[in-house]
């Protein structure tokens, strides 16, 4: 395993397994044990163990589940939370502008909005705790 470290808040680190390719982050935080009767008060830290992948795939089944996306409605609704335009998920997605544009057709339909806002709006109130995109190494 190769692991990198990213500072800001606290910090994470990403350790990728180059068996499966899976990537998992650490993310450490500091844990205060002053006026614990039971702990000794020295340094101490809580390690949140993290496997994005995992997350989108729950994620996934969720909106399935939820709205009847197909697989691939559900791979654009994912990536439109991107935020960088309809043009951008298409590509990433692997699929034309005309194609993205027919799907989201279907997306708006199935999960009963009008503006792609109001989908952007459902799509996030489902996604914690499921999949939120983990911090950039950059």
């Amino acid at each position: 395993m190769e692991g990198k470290r990213v500072s800001g808040h606290g910090d994470y680190i990403f350790l990728e397994s180059g068996a499966k390719g899976t990537n998992l982050t650490v993310d450490i935080r500091p844990f205060r044990t002053a006026g614990l009767a039971y702990i000794n008060s020295t340094p101490a830290a809580i390690l949140v163990f993290d496997d994005p992948d995992l997350r989108r795939a729950q994620y996934e089944k969720v909106l399935q589940q939820r709205f009847d996306f197909t697989p691939a409605e559900t791979k654009l609704a994912i990536e439109m939370l991107v935020g960088d335009g309809r043009a951008a998920a298409a590509q990433r997605c692997g699929i034309s502008v005309n194609t993205a544009r027919t799907q989201l057709s279907n997306i708006f339909e199935k999960a009963n909005v009008k503006r792609q806002a109001q989908l952007m709006k459902v799509l996030n109130e489902l996604r914690s705790p499921y999949y939120t995109p983990p911090p950039t190494s950059s």
